[in-house]
């Protein structure tokens, strides 16, 4: 899946003090002169190489400047424009000088309190700037709490890889075979995915998917036969249908691939999965999707625009595939959560044991079991049919089931209180991924105006 950098612009202010007597000329922080802000800036340099060695995702961190002035920040502004984000070093300065900065870029605000010199605004971010001297509540247009970061360069990287999805969410191409659909509300929420999430959604009728198809099976067939060989042949699979089935997902899966790459899209999606292109293709999209998620491409269930934003957010934050489900009830703390179309690659990196066997509900094709590993942690999104909220939740694998229905099962021990999420349940589809991304989920929602449900 294609990407772009996060570009982020550190810049450390600070304010140069001389005293003057008998008045307060003195405010708190240990930077009071350039050349302590030299000297602190070596420090920040020597962290921010640190920072960026460690992000698992693509990030570029800009030179650092220094400023001590209104005049200082506006001397600067070119190299703005070519950042995301400010990474601002708040050692000193007044309001003026960071809502300078924040009205122009996102911004995210690193203080010091333990982690070297004391930096000012550690005292005063919160009355001073964040609720502007006169509000008991966040006033300022431009910067947030969550936006301030103390001492904790975990938490930084967090933020980042959260401002980092949002960019990369914006302009993704979707391609709907049948059109885009919401579950069972309908095309109105592709209102929220576009309007919202900036997604491009681009549509073909399945009548070309049927073209694409008849073109495989005519011109590609040693593809085929070795995609099927290879695959077959892998350790841990097991095939539990006829091999023609096989056959036709793998018709399939190159035909999805063949039509994105003529629209330049990395996702692909149909509301028709268990209708139209089961009776175009002769199986459903469950294995060619599985497929695709283990590539470098997204392939979506049910075009269910309820949930793709929240499906491509979490696959851009986590870097892994994304598991779609459909849940059940949540009981004594636990959660039954089961699917046909489940990645092997759920750590980003190894696959997974499988079995293949038919589509649950048709009893046709290939649909994928995938043997979920138990012990692993994983995030939940489960985002509202309006868009207005997702619940977010961290759980634990604990078994990995077969019961009649759709193949690939896993019974997740909710991490939290478990009544809460039976009654705070929306939309219907849950997105899933190894390795716990809560938080810069939760940050990227607030900075989305989604309001996120926790479940704790």
């Amino acid at each position: 899946m294609k990407t772009h950098p996060l570009y982020v612009k550190p810049i450390l202010l600070f304010s140069e003090q001389r005293r003057v007597e008998f008045t307060s000329w003195r405010v708190w922080g240990a930077i009071t002169s350039r050349l302590e802000a030299q000297e602190e800036s070596e420090r920040i340099k020597k962290e921010l190489n640190y920072l960026e060695s460690a992000a698992h995702f693509p990030l570029k961190i800009l030179e650092l400047d220094l400023a001590s002035s209104l005049e200082d920040v506006l001397s600067i502004e070119k190299e703005l424009s070519r950042a995301d984000v400010v990474l601002l070093y708040a050692a000193g300065g007044g309001v003026n000088e960071i809502n300078e900065i924040a009205k122009r870029k996102k911004t995210l605000i690193f203080v010091r309190w333990k982690s070297g010199p004391y930096y000012l605004w550690h005292e005063i971010a919160d009355a001073r700037l964040v609720r502007m001297n006169t509000s008991d509540k966040p006033i300022n247009p431009w910067i947030s709490l969550e936006d301030i970061v103390v001492d904790d360069y975990n938490e930084l990287l967090s933020k980042l890889r959260a401002l980092y999805a949002l960019k990369n969410v914006r302009g993704r191409r979707i391609l709907c075979i049948g059109g885009a659909w919401g579950w069972e509300i309908g095309s109105v929420v592709t209102v929220n995915a576009t309007r919202t999430w900036g997604l491009d959604i681009i549509t073909v009728p399945y009548s070309e998917l049927e073209a694409e198809i008849k073109s495989v099976e005519e011109r590609e067939k040693d593809a085929v036969e070795r995609l099927v060989k290879n695959y077959i042949s892998q350790s841990g699979v097991e095939v539990k249908v006829p091999l023609e089935n096989v056959r036709k997902s793998f018709v399939l899966y190159i035909a999805l691939k063949n039509l994105a790459q003529k629209y330049e899209a990395d996702s692909v999606t149909s509301p028709g999965c268990m209708t139209n292109i089961i009776q175009i293709a002769k199986t459903p999209p469950c294995l060619p999707y599985s497929l695709l998620n283990d590539e470098d491409m997204l392939g979506i269930c049910e075009g269910d625009f309820v949930a793709i934003p929240a499906f491509i957010l979490l696959r851009l934050i986590s870097g892994k595939p994304v598991f779609f489900a459909n849940p059940t009830l949540p009981q004594h703390g636990e959660v039954l959560v089961a699917h046909c179309t489940a990645p092997r690659r759920m750590d980003g990196t190894s696959l997974l044991p499988a079995e293949l066997y038919t589509h649950f509900e048709s009893n046709e094709g290939t649909a994928i079991r995938v043997l979920m590993k138990r012990g692993e942690v994983v995030t939940v999104v489960n985002p509202s049919f309006d868009g207005k909220s997702w619940v977010v939740f961290k759980g634990e694998i604990v078994d990995a089931p077969f019961y009649p229905a759709c193949r690939t099962q896993a019974v997740i021990k909710i991490h939290g209180d478990w009544t809460k999420l039976r009654y705070s349940m929306r939309g219907f589809h849950w997105l899933i991924v190894y390795g716990d991304y809560v938080d810069p989920i939760v940050y990227a929602l607030k900075k989305m105006g989604v309001e996120p449900v926790m479940i704790s």
